[in-house]
């Protein structure tokens, strides 16, 4: 009976840790369209990194969007709000290369430009 109680005391608290989003962060984020962004943002986002290339848009968690790209050989990432005010920006480091970094902290799905090539 002890048993019973422990395995079900169990799959309630994993179900309640899924539904607050404490395993959300090994979720890919979706990406989006150039075209679905605010009006404005993907000019902003030109004018600020001009030498970026391989961008990918991402809908973090319906909070933000996310720019993941290339900007003179580094891996950045440049967060943006609903409105398409610039945020914050990451820049990846070798220690992030090696997984040595990550922010244990941080919620949400995971914005990567790894995650659309399947590595």
């Amino acid at each position: 009976m002890k048993k019973m109680i422990v395995l079900a005391g169990l799959m309630i608290g994993f179900a309640s840790c899924e539904k607050m989003d404490l395993f959300h962060k090994d979720k890919e984020c979706p990406t989006i369209s150039r075209e679905a962004l605010p009006s404005g943002l993907a000019a902003k986002f030109a004018t600020a990194y001009p030498n970026a290339t391989a961008t990918i848009w991402f809908d973090q968690d319906g909070k933000n969007y996310v720019a993941v790209f290339m900007n003179n050989g580094v891996e950045t990432d440049a967060v943006y709000d609903r409105s398409g005010n610039f945020v914050s920006q990451e820049v990846e480091t070798e220690d992030d290369a090696d997984g040595e970094n990550e922010d244990e902290n941080e919620q949400g799905c995971d914005c990567d430009l790894e995650t659309e090539d399947g590595e």
